[in-house]
Protein backbone atom coordinates (compact mmCIF):
# COMPACT_ATOMS: atom_id res chain seq x y z
CA UNK A 1 0.00 0.00 0.00
CA UNK A 2 1.31 3.47 -0.99
CA UNK A 3 1.17 6.25 1.22
CA UNK A 4 -0.21 9.69 -0.50
CA UNK A 5 1.08 13.16 0.78
CA UNK A 6 -0.74 16.01 -0.06
CA UNK A 7 0.95 18.58 -0.99
CA UNK A 8 0.38 22.46 0.23
CA UNK A 9 0.59 25.14 -2.90
CA UNK A 10 1.47 28.56 -1.42
CA UNK A 11 1.95 31.86 -2.96
CA UNK A 12 5.12 33.70 -1.64
CA UNK A 13 4.79 37.12 -0.40
CA UNK A 14 6.56 40.18 -0.96
CA UNK A 15 7.31 41.85 2.50
CA UNK A 16 10.02 44.39 1.60
CA UNK A 17 12.33 45.48 -1.39
CA UNK A 18 15.97 45.73 -0.68
CA UNK A 19 19.39 47.33 -2.08
CA UNK A 20 21.38 50.11 -3.03
CA UNK A 21 20.25 53.38 -2.45
CA UNK A 22 20.44 54.06 -5.99
CA UNK A 23 20.64 50.68 -7.81
CA UNK A 24 18.13 48.54 -8.42
CA UNK A 25 15.84 47.56 -5.72
CA UNK A 26 15.45 43.20 -5.25
CA UNK A 27 12.22 42.07 -3.69
CA UNK A 28 12.40 40.12 -0.29
CA UNK A 29 9.89 37.06 -0.02
CA UNK A 30 7.73 35.39 2.81
CA UNK A 31 6.17 31.94 2.84
CA UNK A 32 2.95 31.60 4.45
CA UNK A 33 4.71 30.47 7.76
CA UNK A 34 6.53 33.34 8.06
CA UNK A 35 10.03 32.44 7.49
CA UNK A 36 11.78 34.79 4.47
CA UNK A 37 12.60 32.23 0.92
CA UNK A 38 14.67 32.73 -1.81
CA UNK A 39 13.59 32.93 -5.38
CA UNK A 40 16.00 30.06 -6.43
CA UNK A 41 13.88 27.54 -3.82
CA UNK A 42 11.07 25.54 -5.25
CA UNK A 43 9.61 24.35 -2.04
CA UNK A 44 9.66 25.91 1.32
CA UNK A 45 13.12 24.26 3.48
CA UNK A 46 10.92 25.50 6.60
CA UNK A 47 7.45 24.14 5.91
CA UNK A 48 7.57 22.15 3.01
CA UNK A 49 4.96 23.80 1.07
CA UNK A 50 5.58 24.04 -2.91
CA UNK A 51 6.31 27.32 -4.03
CA UNK A 52 3.95 28.83 -6.79
CA UNK A 53 6.25 31.65 -8.28
CA UNK A 54 4.10 32.40 -10.95
CA UNK A 55 1.52 34.04 -9.35
CA UNK A 56 3.20 36.11 -7.07
CA UNK A 57 1.55 39.62 -6.99
CA UNK A 58 3.76 41.89 -9.27
CA UNK A 59 4.25 45.48 -8.10
CA UNK A 60 1.87 48.50 -8.94
CA UNK A 61 2.83 51.19 -11.05
CA UNK A 62 2.19 53.65 -8.40
CA UNK A 63 4.69 51.67 -6.24
CA UNK A 64 7.10 51.50 -9.01
CA UNK A 65 7.30 55.63 -9.09
CA UNK A 66 7.61 56.00 -5.63
CA UNK A 67 10.85 53.30 -5.82
CA UNK A 68 12.39 55.10 -8.63
CA UNK A 69 11.89 58.55 -6.55
CA UNK A 70 14.26 57.06 -3.60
Amino acid sequence: MRKIRLIQLVVPEVVSYYGPTNGIMEPDFQCSCGMGISEEYKCCPYCGAELSWDKVRKPSKEFLKILDRL
